[in-house]
């Protein structure tokens, strides 16, 4: 072998070796938290699917709060057993500081006081005030806020 190709298949195994070392770290690195930098909480996509697995009926009112000097805000839309049951709820820094979850639940026909056919619940607590801004904004650029939850709003 001459010594340009002993030289350039040196070359080859260094670079195979940075780039098995870079895939090695990336797959043993956690996953990246549900809402990304922002909402370790939960994306706009969860809010909106968790609503989805409410089922909410058209018409639907429920509860809102809103107050961004806070970070905070918050909607629950709840139906009674005899309805059929079941609850969707969003809340960032509302009942408790420097927490934030998403949930939809939705019962089961036969058993509306007992059974869940559909469960969605995502949580997150420590929220930092730049991931509390961020998960309040994620529920802000949702369907189900924007379409339901504004509309309850005091």
């Amino acid at each position: 072998m001459t010594k340009s190709r002993k030289l350039l298949w040196s070359a080859l195994a260094v670079v195979g070796l940075c780039a098995a070392a870079v895939v090695g770290l990336l797959v043993s690195s956690p996953p990246v938290a549900a809402g990304g930098p922002n909402c370790p909480a939960f994306t706009t996509e969860m809010v909106d699917a968790a609503a989805m697995a409410f089922g909410l009926p058209p018409g639907t009112m429920g509860e809102a709060r809103d107050d961004a000097s806070a970070a905070s805000i918050y909607c629950r839309f709840e139906r009674p057993p005899s309805a059929g049951g079941g609850l969707f709820m969003v809340d960032v820094n509302d009942a408790n500081p420097d927490e934030a979850f998403v949930r939809g639940e939705n019962r089961t026909e036969d058993e509306p006081t007992i059974n869940f056919r559909t469960q969605l619940r995502s949580f997150a607590e420590g929220l930092t005030t730049g991931e509390g801004h961020g998960c309040r904004a994620a529920v802000l650029q949702s369907f189900v806020w924007n379409n339901y939850c504004a509309s309850a709003l005091p």
